[in-house]
């Protein structure tokens, strides 16, 4: 009879070589010689597995031990709580760091202090008087941080941190936030382009038409029909929209020159996905509409100003 062998891509879990019979019969046998019990042999056997010559035998706690470490991958990977964690044992890292850093500094300025004498002395005992109340106020600020991580990040952003290394931590933390959350960002905005449809996209472009022809008409010095415009468009500026043309302008400004500030905070990469995503997604003329749209913006208002 022909053996039938099935094969598949190597991922890690497969072992290359099976125990073979002879290997089972003496895990088996020598718990039978030990105990003199042949079912409880077979459950050990099943439970602990065996070694072979040239491989093993899995039994069920190895499976387990598998599970569990794929339980605890996954949940690492997946788990806001995991996340969460992580920042706050880097925050209380920094803050660990900033005030052994206030005391070793107090203590080689006290050092240096039992060495000196006359005038010398008197100005280091005035500069350790200085630093010991720049001390205070920088435990004083620490003690009173807010209990929650946010809360925390949030006050020592302008925190006058006496340590270098405490200050690098930080910075490098806040950094490391930036960019995730300027990732999340640019996907959520890549996502919102591709999902556009048809019709979506046919609305903005008439929406961005009656846009650009009603600043052309106060460029040219013609009183433009925001009242009009409004009333066709109005619900696409949410629950607060502006109530005269240049509110209108100020705000499209602030927007074009906050997304402009959010661009330049993006790595090239997600700059690139971005623009990528928008080319594929918008027609020839609503990406000429769009473009005139900045062009009669840059001349009516310096967004810029906004950002």
């Amino acid at each position: 009879m022909a053996r039938l062998y099935r094969y598949s891509q190597w991922d890690g879990s497969q072992e290359p070589f099976e125990a073979d019979a002879d290997a089972l019969l003496d895990a088996l046998a020598e718990d039978v010689i030990d105990h003199g019990d042949i079912r409880r042999a077979l459950r050990d056997l099943i439970r602990r597995g065996a070694n072979g010559d040239d491989a093993r035998l899995p039994g069920l706690d190895d499976l387990l031990e598998r599970l569990r470490s794929r339980r605890n991958q996954t949940l690492d990977r997946y788990d806001p709580d995991s996340v969460m964690r992580d920042l706050k044992e880097r925050l209380d890292d920094v803050l660990r760091t900033e005030r052994a850093g206030m005391d070793r500094r107090l203590s080689e300025i006290e050092d240096n202090l039992a060495n000196m004498s006359g005038e010398e002395a008197e100005q280091a005992d005035r500069l350790r008087d200085l630093f010991k109340q720049r001390a205070d106020r920088n435990r004083e600020r620490l003690d009173q941080l807010p209990e929650s991580t946010a809360g925390a990040l949030r006050e020592l952003q302008d925190f006058d941190f006496i340590d270098p290394e405490a200050q690098r931590k930080f910075q490098e933390l806040m950094d490391e936030l930036r960019k995730e959350m300027l990732g999340s960002v640019a996907s959520e905005m890549r996502q919102q382009i591709e999902n556009m449809d048809p019709q979506q996209m046919a609305l903005m472009r008439e929406m961005l038409r009656d846009l650009n022809q009603m600043i052309r008409d106060k460029l040219d010095g013609l009183e433009p029909d925001f009242e009009g415009f409004m009333d066709k468009w109005g619900a696409m500026f949410g629950d607060d929209p502006p109530r005269s043309f240049d509110e209108l302008m100020e705000m499209l400004a602030r927007q074009m020159g906050q997304m402009q500030s959010l661009l330049d905070s993006m790595s090239p990469e997600q700059r690139r996905e971005l623009f990528e995503a928008m080319n594929a997604a918008m027609d020839p003329e609503t990406a000429d509409e769009l473009a005139e749209l900045a062009a009669n913006l840059g001349q009516m208002l310096p967004f810029n100003e906004f950002a």
